[in-house]
């Protein structure tokens, strides 16, 4: 089997999120040529995309438990008018500095491919294995959101995700919680009455220079991500609209500050005689996987067999992990050492790859 190529297959495929289809249908040829059963989640497609996630399942030795291993099949949005190219010096593969190399996450697809191969050739080495393509998870974990859970087996799951080196294992991620904030005011012509409106955007300003944000203590997070607001300049605002996010490792610390911020509006708005509706929406629950769990002692033996040292770390970033966790699954993010995923000056060793396939194939296969 020839990884590189895989990976390098893999790479040159433009498949943003809700444009997956060309990478699903490697993936379906991959399947078809191994002779690996696949399960296509036709009735889980978010809105917008153009095809569904996809489950690879080998069966294996009944004495051995089954896992499950997880890869995404989107990148992060793609400029359409540069091919992606890989640039290579040495063991370096590189963005041409006018697209994405998109490494998040075909790195993960190409392993997963690689893995699901293995495990067909050599049933009796594993307890089973089932392999998840996810849709759509830049656009904030979409695809596993609205999973048919029932269709997958296993309860331990390793996510090829990680942008971490590899060796290691995020095994705990915070609640991400986005709240939006719209302030009604009174509109008047700007010039002919401008003392009978009550402008939106200034009281808006006003509450904003009062509410939390950055670094609020050292399990919390927040940010005023977007505002909007205003028709024209020669009216005064009736509405102004903000949108800002929360994120926190304790849900009771969310519940806190929470509560500060409502106080917070309620008062201000209050003072300034404005009109206020808001609302707090979980975009996904937090997650910690204790060190005790199986699929953290399994990673933690094939890591001393491979002579790496093995590292449990906290994220403040989210992803699917958070929703397999929320859906029964343990699951925890799988380092694959992304160097600038997101940009145009990202990068990986292809010496890291090969690691992450052999450390995988421990875990999997012999241990």
């Amino acid at each position: 089997m020839n990884f590189k190529k895989i990976l390098e297959d893999l790479i040159v495929i433009n498949a943003p999120s809700k444009r997956e289809q060309k990478v699903s249908l490697y993936i379906k040829n991959f399947a078809l040529e191994n002779d690996i059963n696949i399960i296509e989640f036709e009735d889980c497609i978010p809105e917008g995309g153009n095809c569904a996630p996809l489950l690879l399942r080998v069966d294996g030795s009944k004495e051995k438990e089954s896992i499950l291993i997880s890869s995404h099949m989107d990148t992060v949005a793609i400029n359409h008018n540069n091919p992606i190219e890989i640039i290579r010096d040495g063991n370096i593969y590189k963005s041409n500095g006018e697209n994405i190399l998109g490494g998040d996450d075909r790195l993960g697809v190409a392993i997963c491919l690689i893995m699901a191969k293995k495990a067909k050739e050599n049933p009796t080495l594993h307890g089973g294995l089932e392999v998840l393509f996810n849709v759509q998870e830049e656009l904030g974990c979409l695809g596993t959101k609205i999973l048919d859970y029932n269709l997958i087996e296993s309860k331990n799951n390793y996510n090829l995700d990680g942008e971490t080196p590899v060796g290691t294992l995020i095994n705990k991620a915070p609640t991400k919680v986005i709240y939006n904030l719209e302030v009604i005011g009174k509109a008047s012509h700007a010039a002919l009455a401008p003392d009978d409106g009550k402008n939106a955007i200034v009281a808006l300003s006003k509450i904003i220079s009062k509410l939390p944000q950055g670094q609020l203590d050292f399990e919390t997070t927040a940010n005023i991500g977007i505002i909007r607001g205003g028709s024209q300049t020669n009216v005064v605002a009736e509405k102004a609209v903000l949108s800002s996010e929360i994120r926190s490792l304790s849900f009771e610390k969310y519940l806190i500050w929470k509560d500060k911020i409502i106080k917070i509006i309620e008062s201000e708005a209050k003072s300034l005689a404005v009109k206020v509706n808001y609302s707090f929406n979980i975009i996904y629950n937090g997650y910690d996987v204790k060190e005790e769990e199986f699929l953290i002692q399994e990673f933690q033996k094939a890591c001393y067999i491979k002579n790496i040292k093995p590292m449990l770390l906290t994220s403040q970033g989210g992803g699917d992990s958070n929703n397999l966790n929320d859906n029964g699954i343990k699951s925890v993010v799988f380092g694959l050492a992304m160097n600038n995923i997101h940009t145009l000056n990202e990068s990986f060793d292809i010496e890291d790859y090969y690691k992450a396939i052999s450390l995988l194939e421990t875990i999997i296969f012999e241990n």
